[in-house]
Parts: structure tokens; C-alpha cells; sequence
């Protein structure tokens, strides 16, 4: 009995672990662009966050380069951009009053929440 308990309890720890495990890969994996986003950055991020973009903007994230980040510089600035556009920092209050079609509306915010 006492046998029996220590295998349980044993293969209760290596569950839990490899949950653990796996879980810490799926985090670590890279954010593609999903269509719906991908939607969003081409209306409201390219202007400036691409090769054709501003020096400054494009030296933060370029999206023409998305593909070449590592996954974890993907997973970083994935979580940079929806802390950005949930504060309204991006885009700025300035290219927003002159390009109003860029205003991310709440669902394209979700949208970047769930990316």
C-alpha cells in the first residue's frame, strides 16, 4: 500500500512537471500575424512601423521585419503593442487626427488582447 501511494504521489510530480514544461514552450513560442492583425497593423502600425516608416517608430518594431525576430523578441513586442494600443499610446493622438481611419476601435484592441 505504502508502494502504491509513493508511485501515485511520483507520478503526480512528473505530471505537474511536464505540464509545467509544456507550458513554458507555449509561451515562448513566437506571435504570428494572424489575419485579423495583421488587418490592424496595415491600417493603423505600416506608416511608421515598417521599412518605409519614421527612424524612431521602425527602430521599436517593424512589422516588414516581424518574421526575422527571434520568438521570444516576437512574444515581447506582441505584449508591448497591446500594452501600447489598450493605454491609447499608439496610435498617437497626432496621426490619429490626421489619418482617423487608424483609431483602433475596443473589438481590434480585444483582437490584440487575444494575440
Amino acid at each position: 500500500m505504502k508502494n502504491f501511494l509513493l508511485t501515485g504521489v511520483f507520478t503526480l510530480i512528473i505530471c505537474l512537471f511536464c505540464g509545467f514544461i509544456i507550458s513554458a514552450q507555449q509561451q515562448e513560442k513566437g506571435k504570428a500575424l494572424t489575419k485579423d492583425v495583421s488587418q490592424i497593423i496595415n491600417r493603423s502600425c505600416v506608416t511608421c512601423h515598417s521599412d518605409k516608416g519614421s527612424g524612431m517608430a521602425k527602430m521599436k518594431v517593424n512589422f516588414d521585419k516581424w518574421q526575422s525576430y527571434s520568438d521570444e523578441k516576437q512574444v515581447k513586442l506582441a505584449q508591448k503593442c497591446y500594452q501600447e494600443v489598450s493605454k491609447g499610446g499608439m496610435p498617437p493622438k497626432g496621426f490619429i487626427k490626421s489619418n482617423p481611419g487608424a483609431a483602433l476601435s475596443p473589438e481590434e484592441i480585444d483582437i490584440f488582447r487575444n494575440w
